[in-house]
C-alpha cells in the first residue's frame, strides 16, 4: 500500500511516492485510468511521466514494477510493452 499525500501533474493527480520508502516498500505499481474509454494506450506524456518517475524511485531504492493504465474494457502494461526506461 503506498500512503502519502497527493501533488497534481498537468490535470492529474498522482500519489507521492517518496512516502513509500518511510512505509519499507522496495516496490510499487502505479496505475491511473482513461476513463473515456477511447483507448488505452499510453500518451507520450505518460509514457514521459513514468520513465522519469522511474529514474527518480531508483535513486531512492524503489523498483518500479509496472504502471497500469486501465480503460473500461481493457488496460495497457508499460512494463508488458518496455516503456518503463528509455
Amino acid at each position: 500500500m503506498i500512503c502519502g499525500h497527493n501533488f497534481h501533474y498537468g490535470c492529474r493527480t498522482f500519489s507521492n511516492y517518496s512516502n513509500s520508502s518511510i512505509v519499507n516498500t522496495p516496490r510499487i505499481i502505479i496505475a491511473h485510468n482513461h476513463p473515456s474509454g477511447r483507448s488505452d494506450e499510453p500518451s507520450q506524456n505518460d509514457i514521459t511521466f513514468t520513465q522519469n518517475l522511474n529514474k527518480i524511485l531508483k535513486m531512492v531504492g524503489i523498483e518500479l514494477i509496472d504502471s497500469i493504465i486501465v480503460s473500461p474494457n481493457s488496460y495497457y502494461s508499460l512494463a508488458d510493452n518496455r516503456l518503463l526506461s528509455e
